[in-house]
């Protein structure tokens, strides 16, 4: 089996109106460089077109994988066997929504490979929150509040220094995948599971600005952002046998 320098994972449920103009957008960059890749979608119980929509896509592309799960998980879920079945030295996910373009992996790629400064990191997170993030199409106005009391609390319980645990654009190389073998939250706060399973574990890990505009159609309900505050407490409590 051929080597892969970089896997792209992208959680999908329900993203029929979405996922083909990200599959185009990633696709169309991912053509232009110079090292191996894959795409990987993962169909987490989709009651749409979506799989469909995956599977005539694929007609074009050897290099586009599909995971299908007839059940809904979790985006936690989806983002988890993405990762653990991907093949590449850097594993990126995404989301369906391209809220992040791909080009945006040109900032962390060189952070991962050690060339800035000799520095090498494990973990490379997309956050709006640093000087040169663009948020190209803001949130509304309830959902800003929502995310500053859950940036609030998530620094309060894990005492991170990084702002922005939930912007989708996560980049872990080797080393790291194994992160995603403890992994134990399938919905909304594994993002903050991750990083504290990588704080825990050691790795090093680093914060980069990213340009990120708000899609539309979400699936966080109200009920699953407090959902999420909960989890985040669950996190917390879990002795973790790493």
């Amino acid at each position: 089996m051929s080597k892969v320098f970089l896997s792209v994972v992208i959680p999908a449920f329900n993203e029929e109106s979405n996922l083909v103009p990200t599959l185009n957008s990633v696709f169309d960059y991912l053509k232009k460089q110079d090292y191996s890749w894959e795409v990987i979608v993962v169909n987490d119980g989709s009651k749409d077109h979506t799989k469909d929509l995956v599977l005539a896509f694929q007609k074009s592309s050897l290099k586009l994988v599909l995971l299908d799960f007839p059940e809904n998980h979790g985006k936690g879920f989806a983002v988890n066997q993405g990762v653990l079945r991907s093949r590449g030295e850097l594993v990126l996910f995404m989301d369906a929504d391209n809220s992040t373009k791909i080009n945006e992996i040109e900032k962390a790629i060189p952070l991962l490979q050690g060339n800035i400064a000799s520095a090498t990191f494990d973990v490379v997170i997309g956050s709006r929150r640093l000087p040169g993030s663009k948020i190209l199409k803001p949130q509304p106005m309830i959902r800003r509040l929502l995310g500053e009391v859950f940036r609030f609390y998530a620094k309060f319980l894990f005492g991170f220094s990084f702002d922005d645990t939930q912007a989708g654009f996560k980049v872990f190389n080797q080393k790291a995948k194994k992160i995603f073998s403890f992994q134990t939250i399938w919905r909304w706060g594994f993002d903050v599971e991750l990083l504290w399973l990588a704080k825990k574990m050691k790795f090093k890990l680093k914060e980069i600005p990213i340009d990120w505009e708000n899609s539309p159609k979400t699936h966080v309900s109200l009920f699953g952002a407090a959902n999420m505050l909960l989890e985040l407490l669950k996190i917390r409590l879990t002795r973790y046998n790493l």
